[in-house]
């Protein structure tokens, strides 16, 4: 993944609040193969592995496995759409989180300000304001604001169709997030694609892993973290840094 982050599988026996025999590699092992999937628009297969990996989630209690897996989950529910105009958006939208590198953390951020956006401007209004901005986005060559946009019409989409089995994940894959401290709630007009949410993800990804036994993992994300930090801020968010250095040490 191009920018590290949560999750990455735990080595067996990791501790946490999964078991010693939690089958950690079998489920990055599922979600790469429904990701796999995705990327030629399997949706069929795709969803096969993605329930598969639910299964041993829920068996195991693996809980960062498990917002992995209902990510996964979600793009299968945005491909499935019988509309060719939604269904143009949902490729659009998967194509450029494969090429962001999209961690699943980063994936709940934007998904939370969609979800915010569908809920206060409703779907229809929602969804043409949202295409409208992502056509500029493009003309920009704004990817992370492209990726917020479609994935905003995507959403707003699932609410219009009625599309139940769909909206059920995006509400399990928010409450899991939140849970794990990924996401917050926040206003609408926080921008889940800027450097900041981005780095805050990574994070607090880190902090949970901490607390789970994954340190292998929590230096990963907390990498990622320092990276955006320093990198996109250029040293503009001091305690963001602090955070992200603590968590590596």
């Amino acid at each position: 993944r191009v920018e590290g982050g949560p999750p990455r599988p735990a080595t067996p026996g990791g501790g946490g609040s999964a078991s010693s025999s939690a089958p950690f590699w079998e489920v990055a092992a599922l979600c790469a193969v429904a990701e796999a999937h995705l990327g030629v628009e399997d949706a069929r297969e795709a969803a096969l592995a993605s329930e598969e990996a639910l299964a041993l989630c829920q068996g195991s209690g693996y809980r960062l496995g498990r917002a992995e897996t209902l990510a996964v989950a979600l793009k299968v529910h945005l491909l499935k759409t019988t509309s060719e105009e939604e269904k143009q958006v949902a490729r659009d939208l998967l194509v450029l989180l494969r090429e962001l590198g999209a961690t699943w953390g980063e994936v709940a951020t934007m998904l939370s300000v969609a979800d915010m956006r569908v809920e206060e401007d409703g779907p229809e209004s929602c969804s043409a304001e949202a295409l409208v901005r992502a056509e500029a986005a493009r003309e920009d060559e704004s990817r992370w604001d492209l990726a917020q946009e479609l994935f905003t019409a995507a959403i707003a989409h699932l609410h219009l169709d009625s599309r139940e089995a769909a909206l059920q994940t995006v509400n399990e894959f928010l409450t899991l997030s939140r849970e794990l401290g990924v996401i917050q709630l926040q206003d609408s007009s926080d921008d889940a694609t800027s450097p900041q949410a981005r780095a805050a993800a990574n994070i607090a990804a880190a902090e949970e892993q901490l607390t789970t036994g994954l340190p292998s993992d929590a230096r990963r994300s907390a990498a990622a973290g320092l990276r955006i930090l320093r990198d996109e801020l250029q040293g503009s968010a001091r305690h963001g840094e602090a955070s992200a250095l603590l968590a590596l040490a």
